[in-house]
């Protein structure tokens, strides 16, 4: 089991940025939508495997996005990181073909 792990610091000292947003990561234990998280490039639901840092808010949008997923989500919402919940709330979830789907949209 590997002990707790920080993001690494950028090279102008000020912290890591998030692989998808590119935004400064906040601390680990921060409430905020830039608090730094580990996500699966390949989600864990498809066998896992290789972590990058990224903010809450990403890793919340992409949950179990493969990495095409992804990438067709961000190329047909140019705001897409807009779309990220409040942290702590559960507002929505991705539908694939169709996309990012709030639960008021659901039917």
């Amino acid at each position: 089991m590997m002990g707790k792990r920080k993001p690494p610091l950028s090279s102008n000292g000020k912290g890591a940025s998030c692989a998808y947003c590119e935004r400064i990561l906040h601390s680990t234990k921060s409430r905020s939508r830039l608090a730094a998280t580990r996500d699966h490039v390949k989600p864990a639901s498809l066998g896992g495997g290789h972590k990058v840092w990224c903010c809450w808010a990403c890793n919340q949008i992409k949950k179990d996005m493969t990495p095409r997923e992804w990438f067709e989500y961000r190329s047909k919402n140019p705001n897409w990181w807009e779309s990220a919940p409040a942290k702590n709330s559960r507002i929505g979830r991705y539908i694939p073909k169709r996309g990012f789907v709030f639960f008021s949209e659901e039917a």
